[in-house]
């Protein structure tokens, strides 16, 4: 992970930076609703479903979703695996229900 970490932050520190990493900020209470979806395989399963228990903790809509059996990067294969469309899917109309409720004022 220290690899694609060289990668993803342009100094050290910007691992404290809670823009590069959400589950570094010190309060997470009266965030807008998360939907979250991790792959069982994914080195970054654990993260994910530890912000969102975090999120729900603070009182925060959360939907957490873990497809079994799936690895880091099968949403981006969704032509090849169906669990890919499905969470393609499922986040578009997570998406989609958000944007409704902003646009009646909710």
């Amino acid at each position: 992970m220290s690899y694609f970490r060289k990668h993803y932050l342009s100094q050290k520190e910007d691992k404290f930076n809670p823009l590069a990493s959400p589950m570094v900020r010190e309060d997470v209470t009266g965030l807008p609703p998360a939907h979250i979806i991790t792959a069982e395989y994914d080195p970054l399963r654990d993260q994910g479903e530890a912000y969102a228990t975090r999120l729900k903790e603070a009182g925060n809509e959360v939907t957490y979703i873990d497809y079994k059996g799936m690895v880091h990067g099968f949403i981006s294969m969704a032509n090849l695996v169906p669990q890919g469309a499905e969470a393609l899917t499922e986040a578009g109309r997570a998406l989609q229900a958000r944007f409704n409720e902003v646009k009646a004022g909710k």
